[in-house]
């Protein structure tokens, strides 16, 4: 089912691939400049780090333990995104860009929701280029939430204590 519904949009996103690929960049490239505009919020910024190294690291620990080839392996199609076989889940660009979206929401609330659409909008690309199948990104969301929350309380308590 799942493989099902992400092959009808890879092929309606075919010829639209590297709009896709440039759209990712400017995502990307969007929330890091979302992160420097919170530079005056030094905890906002250290929140987003500490929290999207964090995600990172829990993944790379998943990735030692589970293996989920890549849509794109498991269906022999071309990626409309270049990427190496390498396991899917969880997403590492749903982790990282949610740590980094949810941290700066609880700065800033406007920054946070553009923060949240930029990542959303990764999410949603990765999964359309068979880079990932949606619990992949699903995953990878909810893992960066949960940084971005116990990142956010640690520094509270910090502050407090």
């Amino acid at each position: 089912m799942d493989g099902e519904i992400i092959l009808q949009f890879y092929n309606a996103a075919k010829d639209y691939a590297l709009i896709l690929n440039y759209t990712q960049w400017i995502m990307i490239s969007l929330l890091t400049i979302l992160v420097l505009c919170m530079y005056k919020q030094k905890r906002a910024v250290i929140n987003a780090i500490i929290a999207a190294v964090l995600v990172w690291i829990i993944n790379l620990i998943i990735h030692g333990y589970i293996y989920i080839p890549r849509p794109f392996v498991q269906y022999g199609i071309e990626p409309l995104i270049k990427h190496s076989a390498t396991s899917s889940f969880p997403s590492d660009h749903a982790g990282v860009s949610f740590a980094i979206a949810v941290s700066l929401m609880f700065y800033n609330k406007k920054i946070g929701i553009i923060a949240v659409f930029a990542a959303f909008a990764i999410v949603t690309i990765r999964v359309i280029a068979m880079l990932h199948y949606p619990i992949d990104a699903i995953a990878g969301t909810g893992l960066g939430t949960i940084s971005a929350i116990l990142i956010w309380t640690a520094l509270r308590r910090y502050k407090n204590g």
